[in-house]
């Protein structure tokens, strides 16, 4: 049935001349109210559940059917214009069934043309051709060549936020390392808490990345795979994930150096639908997404701000309103700094680490972390590294340098106190520990309820079990946080009251840090 027959149902009740003695046996109240609420107040609810029926009545019974036949261009036979008597009753149950799986079909018709229409409008965007200025590219390479890169994309980011410095240089670093043919990806995910500023640092950092290789949308697996962004693409979510699509962001990061592919059926014929590989997919939530799987493929990055944030926070925005400056302002340093990024895109690198040494080797996905880090460094400084030649395959090789080692080296996520860090924890885990090891003091070993931690927190007990047990973790089910990340705390149950039990046991604090030899090379590089 069309658009329009399924319209003409809405405008034009089907009335039924019927018996009300069959009617009243046969309907249940369910179809009653149905008549009531769909059928009403064309069709007086006399007219089907009453006592004799007019002769008038029967004839603007089938006034009504002959309308609704000639709107519908395809009507439903079954449906005829005249039933009586049983016919009728039988032909109303149906119809009423009939017409609740039409609705249900004209809803999912129009969700799906929703959905694809979104999608058009992504491809249009990400296909628009770009007009690139030739004063704009010779500043940008300017700067690639004989300035610093990092610190004019920072200058930037300052102008539209205050502080979060860490967050956006892994946005630009994880852009760089999508045209590393060595990297496996930097895939930031930042956590903290509401209205502490992760949407806002990202979309600044975002606003210096060329928006054609940005995919920023609400969006399900089954967009991902029939209208997937271009390769090497940002793909923001600032929701909660679908466990499905959870799943599939899962696969994609694995899959960082390869295609995501998905065979399917469509119109009887085996299709296999390509996501393309290098795709960077970066989300903002509280708690962290998805499962402790996938925050092990990220690199989280934390935030939490202080007193002396804060007050800087209030007087940048301060200094902004009173300035009338609107924020995100499509400026001539915007563009260069979007023309940089474009630079980077087209070409093709290889990056041939120098020989480093590691002091904590058992964190396999943190050495990784680093050094995706160290080539992001050397890619966004190739011109300085030896990327002004493209040999005869087209592709760019590059060597890092000190300064590249040093830059990946400054990120929270490198600086420890002692060797007795052996493991790699967020900086929601890290403040929850920090809170109980406070608490605790000189004690070697303390117990403490599930009450007693949430009440020490102050955050919720839905939000304080997740960072002990993992997401969707129970003392019984443990997935993560920090009874499987570190050694200093078990389970336990209070033998009187039956409530569960932490004992934490008092070991080295994450407070006032300094940054660590996690890496070094073993001669000056």
């Amino acid at each position: 049935m069309t658009e329009e027959s399924i319209e003409a149902i809405s405008d034009i009740s089907p009335v039924v001349l019927i018996s009300a003695i069959n009617l009243k046996n046969s309907l249940t109240k369910n179809k009653i109210d149905t008549i009531q609420r769909d059928f009403l107040p064309q069709l007086a609810l006399a007219c089907c559940i009453g006592s004799d029926t007019e002769p008038r009545e029967e004839m603007q019974t089938l006034k009504d059917f002959t309308k609704f036949n000639n709107k519908c261009k395809e009507p439903l036979e079954d449906i005829k214009v005249a039933m009586l008597l049983e016919e009728t009753r039988e032909n109303l149950v149906y119809y009423l069934d009939k017409q609740e799986e039409m609705r249900r079909e004209f809803s999912e018709n129009k969700k799906q043309k929703a959905i694809e229409k979104r999608q058009e409008e992504i491809e249009k965007a990400q296909n628009k051709p770009i007009e690139r200025d030739p004063e704009i590219t010779k500043k940008a390479m300017e700067i690639l060549t004989n300035g610093n890169p990092l610190e004019f994309l920072m200058d930037e980011f300052h102008k539209n936020h205050s502080g979060h410095d860490e967050l956006a240089r892994c946005i630009f670093y994880a852009f760089c390392v999508q045209s590393s043919r060595t990297s496996k990806g930097i895939q930031p995910e930042t956590t903290g808490a509401k209205g502490s500023g992760k949407t806002h640092t990202v979309n600044s950092a975002l606003h210096l990345e060329p928006p054609e290789l940005i995919y920023d949308s609400t969006f399900s697996p089954k967009s991902l795979y029939y209208a997937p962004p271009k390769p090497g693409s940002t793909i923001y979510s600032d929701e909660d994930l679908d466990p499905d699509l959870v799943k599939l962001v899962k696969r994609m990061m694995s899959n960082f150096q390869r295609d995501t592919r998905h065979t399917t059926i469509i119109d009887k014929q085996v299709k296999t639908l390509v996501i393309p590989k290098r795709q960077v997919f970066l989300s903002s939530t509280v708690l962290g997404d998805g499962d402790d799987q996938f925050s092990d493929r990220t690199v989280q990055v934390g935030i939490s701000n202080s007193k002396e944030d804060d007050e800087k926070y209030a007087e940048f925005e301060s200094k902004r309103r009173q300035e009338g400056r609107p924020e995100f302002q499509v400026t001539e340093n915007v563009l260069i700094a979007r023309e940089m990024m474009r630079i980077i895109r087209e070409h093709e690198f290889e990056v041939k680490m120098i020989e480093v040494k590691f002091s904590y080797e058992n964190d396999r996905r943190l050495i990784n972390i680093f050094y995706d880090l160290v080539e992001a460094s050397a890619i966004l400084n190739f011109m300085k590294r030896g990327g002004k030649v493209i040999d005869s395959e087209g592709i760019t090789r590059i060597t890092p340098t000190r300064e590249d080692i040093e830059a990946a080296l400054n990120f929270e996520m490198f600086r420890f106190t002692n060797e007795d860090v052996d493991t790699r924890l967020t900086k929601a885990q890290v403040s929850l520990h920090n809170t109980i090891q406070d608490y605790i003091r000189n004690k070697d070993k303390k117990t403490l309820t599930e009450s007693e931690i949430v009440n020490l927190y102050g955050k919720s007990q839905q939000a304080v079990r997740k960072l002990l047990y993992g997401l969707d973790g129970s003392p019984n089910h443990i997935t993560g946080g920090l009874l499987d990340r570190t050694r200093w705390y078990t389970t336990g149950q209070d033998p009187q009251t039956k409530e569960n039990t932490i004992v934490c046991e008092k070991t080295i604090t994450f407070s006032n840090v300094t940054k660590s030899s996690f890496a070094y090379t073993p001669i000056e590089a």
